[in-house]
């Protein structure tokens, strides 16, 4: 019942992912829903993090990866364009 009240009155900073918690919080959240379920919640929503930084990390690897593809496919291309221009 406790959980429901707080739930209702931190709804809105969930939805927005603003949530700021201070120790009340969770000492209430602890006291009517019990430890092994909050840490339940709070590893999910580090899990959420974590998932978001890291699509945002390979993403940048991938570019970078690309970037030097090109490069390297135009080094090549310099190196080798002159050895084809004397064969013709």
């Amino acid at each position: 019942m406790l959980f429901s009240i707080h739930w209702k009155r931190y709804r809105k900073l969930f939805l927005m992912e603003v949530f700021i918690m201070d120790a009340n919080f969770i000492i209430d959240m602890i006291q009517s829903a019990g430890f092994p379920i909050v840490m339940c919640g709070a590893l999910f929503w580090k899990m959420n993090k974590q998932d978001e930084t890291h699509k945002e990390e390979v993403l940048s690897l991938k570019e970078s990866f690309d970037n030097n593809t090109n490069v390297l496919t135009k080094l090549y291309e310099h190196l080798t364009g002159g050895d084809n221009n004397e064969e013709s």
